[in-house]
């Protein structure tokens, strides 16, 4: 990573001067932001990954993992080594995110190292990746036991990916989450066995009890299953 700086800094003087210094700008939601399609560039990345070492306030922190994705360099493995790191949970739950972008060999030491995270927002983080990335459904064995974990987001956004890579192994699995007690954790779980089998789905008798369910989107979504 040092050797990299360098060479761009001898390489690049000019466009690492502007990027060294170069700042991002609040979106409506307050939210720092860079900006600009200059970041797509594969020689800035070792200078973005820099700054984010240096550890500047979370609020840069954010920007810069949300930048560096962008500049389709190799980011990957150092996102990796921040996950298992980086001491902020809503840090991790970002590097787990863009996890979804990497390529298979960091993505996947990433999304594992998430689903293993102390922190349930991670973990729901690492599972929602799982169903963004190209070959995510690599991991859908691993996917399964998130299905079981205490915190609702994880279990919604485990059957979610599931359904998105239709894992036609994960059907019975994803049949106690129907009987939920979180409605999206239920909701998730009916739309991804209808992804996976319809007509499966459709016998199942749970679904007369979700057609009383007091979310009505799940009501509404079981009407359309019938």
């Amino acid at each position: 990573q040092q050797a990299s700086v360098v060479f761009g800094w001898r390489s690049w003087p000019e466009l690492y001067a502007r990027f060294a210094v170069e700042q991002a700008a609040p979106t409506r939601a307050g939210v720092l932001r860079f900006r600009g399609s200059e970041l797509a560039d594969v020689r800035l990345t070792p200078l973005l990954l820099e700054r984010l070492v240096e550890q500047p306030e979370p609020a840069y922190e954010l920007a810069l993992i949300e930048a560096l994705p962008r500049t389709g360099g190799d980011w990957g493995e150092a996102f990796v080594s921040l996950i298992q790191s980086e001491e902020d949970p809503s840090l991790r739950a970002v590097l787990v995110a863009s996890m979804r972008w990497a390529p298979d060999a960091p993505a996947f030491a990433g999304i594992r190292a998430g689903l293993g995270d102390p922190d349930g927002d991670v973990r729901g983080e690492a599972a929602r990746a799982v169903g963004w990335h190209e070959h995510g459904a690599a991991l859908a064995d691993e996917l399964v036991g998130t299905l079981s974990d205490d915190h609702p987001y994880a279990r919604a956004m485990a059957a979610r990916s599931l359904g998105y890579k239709r894992a036609h192994t994960a059907f019975d699995a994803l049949l106690p989450l129907l009987r939920d007690s979180d409605a999206e954790v239920r909701l998730q779980a009916l739309r991804a066995l209808g992804r996976i089998d319809p007509e499966a789905l459709a016998a199942r008798p749970e679904l007369a009890t979700l057609a009383e369910d007091p979310d009505e989107r799940i009501s509404s979504a079981v009407e359309r299953l019938r």
